[in-house]
């Protein structure tokens, strides 16, 4: 190595002065040689005792400054070898003075800082230069860097040539430190003020001026240089000034009252309103007079409109809680009423006063409380509870809908509930009185008897159909329920009760059906009278689809009959012919009861002739005309 230094301490550079006075009083001691030196100084006339005491006391004075000097000194000979070192040198590095003279000196400098140290050392000793200083670390014997500030010149010999180097370092490393924590505390400010959009500002009470950074203007809608002070005020809205330069003098003429903390409205010069929320500290001098303000700004105004709207919601849901017919509470985990609404003072019939704040067993009594309380132990357990149950309430029985919620704080905790109660008792007595005439109406509806059923009025699925109907058609009701008619019936006949269905339901009135067959399960083919009838709902839609059915077989068979005897009693009469009455009867009975009809004749010596044979279909006739050629049957006769 080859440079000495100077440092600083205290985060101040040597003096220059004092670098001056202990580099030459140094250089001056070195060169001349301590007590030599100073032997030749004096007057004339001074004594060999006068001289020799002055030589003692400035060798004495020189090794006061350079042991006890809190700069380390350090000389080395023009190569960088250490000559000698200062107690605090020595400290500065953790190495002995005789340690550091088997040192390189360019060692002793970081790594990172040494190529500029030997740069300036080389300047030196070419004589381009005649003293540097620098800051650069150092590195101690257990390895940690030290920051120092050094002061590096040369000390000419005795015949006036470069000889030495002599160095004054001061460490530096706390300075160092704290430049460093101030730095990082810089940009987490910097970095809570970004992350919070919050602009900085001051302002001088005794000169008016302000002084605001870019965002902080950008809020103002102000770019460019701050404005003064007046301008800024001028910014905030009219209705809120007064209070804002009220605060301000409250905080010049009270000293200790130093925290400024205001929320306020400002127009830009567009004549947008915002909200600003500034806060800030003051500064006094001695006397506690207002020296400035200054703090940040942040836009509140997405937080005021929040803020605003909550509040409207809170008054209507207020409203809400005080106008509402449901009762409501709000319990502590203590079994106290926190909150009521009226309407749950008026169910309980006693005034609010008399409910917040009071044991929820003294209010609703032993004997409802116990019904409530396995209730309360699940809603405090952190279940959300639904339940009915019949309250005993002021000497009146109260049937009752209640749900509970859990009320948690804000770790989870819960705390309480809100409790919703409704009376129900009107609502279980008209339940009651539909149960029954539902209970009547099933009892008509299963025991009338017609064949009835209900079908939806989009898909003409069966919704229900009573006994008679399961009887008749042969299947179930469960069977029967969710399908529809093309699930039992052939096709053609399953067309023809889908289009009377619909339209039944596109006329919106009663379908009247005198006869149509249905194929029943085991019972063939049936003939009913059928009566539909859409049920519409309160705009007029219809919903279902009801049907009546009779079944009138058999009331059609006893007609059938009464007219086939009528129609033989006529044809009966209308000809003395008994072979002409004949051949009418056979006429009529293939016309209502079978498909071919042959009259026999046994005369009365036993004999069997043929009188008349007659088919349903007239194109049978021709076979008609054969079969009366032939001779009857004697056996099928005698069968008869």
């Amino acid at each position: 190595m080859q440079g000495i230094e100077l440092s600083v301490l205290n985060h101040h550079a040597v003096p220059l002065c004092a670098v001056s006075w202990i580099y030459n009083f140094l250089n001056e001691f070195w060169t001349k040689g301590r007590s030599k030196s100073l032997s030749h100084s004096g007057s004339g006339n001074e004594t060999s005792e006068t001289k020799s005491f002055r030589a003692s006391r400035s060798d004495r004075l020189f090794q006061r400054i350079y042991q006890q000097a809190d700069t380390g000194i350090a000389i080395t000979d023009w190569l960088g070898v250490f000559q000698e070192c200062n107690p605090a040198y020595c400290a500065l590095l953790g190495y002995t003075e005789e340690e550091l003279r088997t040192v390189d000196f360019a060692s002793l400098v970081h790594p990172d800082d040494r190529e500029v140290n030997l740069a300036q050392v080389r300047r030196l000793q070419a004589g381009e230069i005649s003293s540097f200083d620098i800051e650069n670390r150092y590195v101690h014997k257990n390895g940690a860097p030290v920051w120092v500030h050094k002061f590096v010149s040369v000390l000419p010999g005795e015949n006036g040539e470069p000889a030495h180097l002599i160095a004054l370092v001061t460490n530096t490393t706390g300075r160092h430190h704290t430049e460093q924590m101030l730095r990082a505390s810089e940009a987490k400010l910097r970095l809570a003020l970004d992350a919070s959009d919050a602009g900085t500002w001051s302002w001088d009470a005794r000169t008016n001026q302000t002084q605001w950074d870019e965002r902080c203007g950008s809020m103002y809608g102000i770019s460019g240089e701050t404005p003064r002070y007046e301008t800024w005020v001028a910014c905030i809205h009219p209705e809120d000034r007064p209070r804002v330069l009220a605060r301000i003098n409250e905080v010049r003429n009270t000293p200790g009252d130093d925290r400024w903390n205001v929320e306020f409205r400002t127009i830009r010069p567009d004549g947008t309103v915002i909200w600003m929320h500034a806060v800030g500290r003051a500064a006094r001098d001695a006397e506690g007079q207002l020296l400035s303000l200054s703090g940040i700004n942040v836009d509140i105004t997405e937080r005021k409109q929040v803020e605003e709207a909550l509040r409207v919601v809170t008054a209507e849901l207020r409203h809400t809680l005080h106008t509402a017919a449901t009762g409501l509470t709000h319990c502590s985990r203590d079994l106290r009423y926190l909150s009521a609404n009226p309407a749950y003072a008026e169910w309980m019939g006693l005034p609010l006063e008399q409910i917040i704040g009071r044991p929820i067993v003294e209010v609703i009594g032993q004997a409802a409380f116990e019904i409530k309380r396995p209730h309360i132990e699940r809603v405090l357990s952190g279940e959300r509870v639904e339940y009915e149950d019949e309250l005993p309430i002021r000497g009146e029985l109260k049937c009752t809908q209640v749900v509970y919620t859990p009320d948690r704080d804000g770790a989870g905790n819960v705390i309480g509930w809100v409790g919703s109660i409704t009376d129900i008792s009107e609502r279980k007595r008209i339940e009651e009185e539909l149960k029954a005439a539902n209970a009547f109406l099933d009892a008509i509806f299963e025991n009338i008897p017609l064949m009835l059923f209900i079908k939806e009025s989009q898909s003409l699925r069966f919704i229900r159909l009573n006994r008679i109907s399961e009887d008749l058609l042969g299947w179930p009701n469960e069977t029967l329920k969710g399908k529809n008619a093309y699930d039992f019936w052939p096709k053609e006949q399953a067309e023809f009760f889908i289009k009377k269905d619909r339209e039944t339901l596109n006329r919106g009135s009663e379908v009247d059906i005198p006869e149509e067959p249905i194929l029943t399960r085991y019972r063939g083919v049936r003939t009913l009278h059928t009566k539909k009838v859409p049920i519409l709902d309160a705009a007029g839609n219809p919903v279902y689809l009801l049907g009546i059915s009779e079944d009138i077989t058999e009331r059609k068979r006893f007609e059938k009959e009464q007219q086939f005897l009528a129609d033989v009693s006529v044809a009966l009469s209308t000809s003395l012919e008994y072979e002409q009455t004949l051949a009418n009867l056979a006429r009529l009975v293939v016309h209502d009861f079978a498909d071919w009809s042959a009259v026999d004749v046994m005369d009365e010596e036993g004999q069997l002739s043929r009188l008349k044979v007659a088919s349903a279909d007239p194109d049978q006739a021709a076979l008609c005309a054969v079969l009366e050629q032939l001779p009857p049957d004697p056996i099928g006769i005698s069968l008869i």
